[in-house]
């Protein structure tokens, strides 16, 4: 058994495994669906990230403005500000497109 993890493990080291991470910050609902007590998460910051997450490059984090606004000086400074257009990215409280931040990384 050891063995074959090992030997498993060896062949993931030849291949680069990508990762993307969206994140936000806010107010969000749980809620229990049915009678199956299905759980699922609900608000805006929950939409907001499920629509940022798909548009983040490999190795990359994309930041919402709240979770940005709460970071401090020397960790904002080494994000990238990213703006979105399209009727799918518009921030309801303020009527303008989302403003995103991306930091990039490498494994």
């Amino acid at each position: 058994m050891c063995y074959e993890y090992v030997n498993c493990s060896r062949s993931w080291n030849k291949r680069r495994l990508h990762i993307r991470i969206g994140i936000n910050s806010g107010e969000n609902a749980v809620i229990e669906l049915g009678t199956r007590s299905l759980i699922d998460i609900l608000g805006y910051p929950m939409n907001e990230t499920a629509k940022i997450l798909p548009l983040a490059p490999p190795d990359h984090i994309l930041i919402g403005t709240t979770t940005y606004n709460g970071l401090d000086a020397q960790m904002r400074n080494k994000l990238k500000k990213l703006g979105l257009k399209g009727h799918d990215y518009i921030d309801y409280r303020t009527g303008d497109s989302y403003v995103i931040y991306s930091f990039g990384f490498s494994v």
